[in-house]
């Protein structure tokens, strides 16, 4: 059985593992893979429940570094409805433009 320290680099690698793919890659699978992996990882660490405070504040970093990351996807979510709604607009307006000529 691992002990925590390194249960926690095991999470800490794959976290950074995720973060490496989230910023570098267009394939999601790949980081649901990856992402699916880091919360195995992380369920697994209740053995160490033990040690309540020190696993309390591993735990509650990681619950930080995910809440930042959903902030970071919003952003992206509104960006890229934003392109869509542009290229939507180019699209009618194209259209339109090839009806009137």
């Amino acid at each position: 059985m691992p002990s925590f320290n390194d249960w926690k680099n095991q999470v800490t690698s794959a976290q950074q593992q995720l973060s490496q793919l989230m910023q570098d890659t267009t394939d999601l699978s790949k980081a649901q893979l990856q992402f699916q992996q880091y919360q195995q990882l992380l369920h697994s660490g209740v053995k160490f429940a033990e040690d309540s405070e020190s696993y309390g504040l591993f735990l509650r970093e990681q619950l930080d570094w995910l809440q930042q990351q959903i902030v970071l996807f919003e952003a992206e979510k509104v960006t890229a409805a934003a392109e869509l709604l542009q290229l939507e607009r180019r699209k009618k307006a194209k259209s339109g433009y090839d009806q009137n000529t």
